[in-house]
């Protein structure tokens, strides 16, 4: 039994899973949101507040691997510490109250453990681009049995919530803005992209943005991860997701089946990227996979 920790800018999530070589067989999956990276987003500093729900849930997951057997759990943290300017003080606190040490993921590999684990958990073959949208960053990676290249791009669902969307609910202009910056830093990577596919590419999304637009798609009033897992997702659904959510507030946002309340208020950002790539990169559907780097993470040990 293996367990790994993803302490991300949004969430802290916890994977307790069978590792059968390549195999992952999740037996446990937990996330609490923290929003550790709202700071970062504003200054470029973790907030205390932010850092001791981060701490804390920590603690519990290590307690829940402890229980299922797990005797060495791997943390790991993304773009939320990477970028902090207190990182080093996280770490050090991290440390001293739970006696572990984070590893803090360079974006790039985080890019290349998405892939991995995304290929891992739905069995592709070809050409394949995975995309993960995150709290504070957005990572693609495109190749065929390998990765080909990968890129991490500093835009994400809380970073670009408090960048662009201030209204509630989101004026048109600044969705607008929003695409525009989006296009502008990844038009460089999308034409990569094509000349890669020749029009042959199958698309990943993982991440809560696309999981959370399955949900909604599906109506689940309670999250199954298995019945998200290798969903297909259409441009239509996600431009019918994205209506449905910009024709509300906050609070009746909250109350859409599928959509975790937690994440109501930044939920259109991180849907509006995932409709900006595909549209890049010329695609009509993505597959969601529930595997993601964490998958990879714990094959790769």
């Amino acid at each position: 039994m293996r367990a790994c920790i993803d302490i991300g800018s949004n969430s802290v999530r916890l994977l307790v899973a069978e590792v059968n070589e390549k195999k992952v067989i999740p037996v446990f999956k937990k996330l609490t949101t923290t929003r550790l990276g709202s700071g970062v987003a504003k200054d470029g500093f973790l907030r205390e507040e932010a850092v001791n729900s981060t701490i804390d849930a920590v603690k519990e997951y290590m307690g829940i691997a402890k229980n299922y057997g797990v005797k060495k759990v791997i943390a790991f943290a993304t773009s939320a510490v990477r970028e902090a300017k207190n990182r080093d003080e996280f770490l050090k606190r991290v440390k001293e109250a739970l006696g572990m040490d984070v590893l803090v993921i360079p974006g790039e590999k985080e890019a290349v453990l998405s892939y991995k684990g995304a290929r891992y958990g739905l069995g592709l073959k070809g050409k394949t681009a995975v995309i993960d949208i995150g709290g504070g960053s957005t990572e693609i990676t495109y190749g065929e049995q390998i990765p080909e290249e990968s890129r991490s791009f500093q835009m994400g669902a809380v970073r670009w919530t408090q960048r662009f969307l201030i209204n509630d609910p989101p004026l048109k202009a600044e969705m607008e803005e929003l695409c525009r910056a989006e296009k502008e830093m990844l038009m460089e990577f999308a034409q990569k992209i094509h000349a890669f596919s020749k029009g042959d590419l199958r698309a990943v999304a993982v991440g809560g943005t696309a999981t959370t637009a399955c949900a909604i798609k599906l109506g689940l009033s309670v999250y199954d991860w298995k019945k998200v897992h290798g969903q297909i997702l259409s441009m239509e659904d996600v431009e019918n997701s994205l209506k449905l959510l910009c024709s509300v507030p906050l609070a009746e946002r909250q109350k859409i089946p599928g959509l975790m309340p937690e994440r109501a208020d930044i939920i259109i950002a991180g849907i509006l990227i995932l409709k900006n790539i595909m549209e890049m990169i010329d695609i009509d559907k993505v597959i969601v996979s529930e595997a993601d780097l964490m998958d990879a993470i714990l094959v790769e040990g």
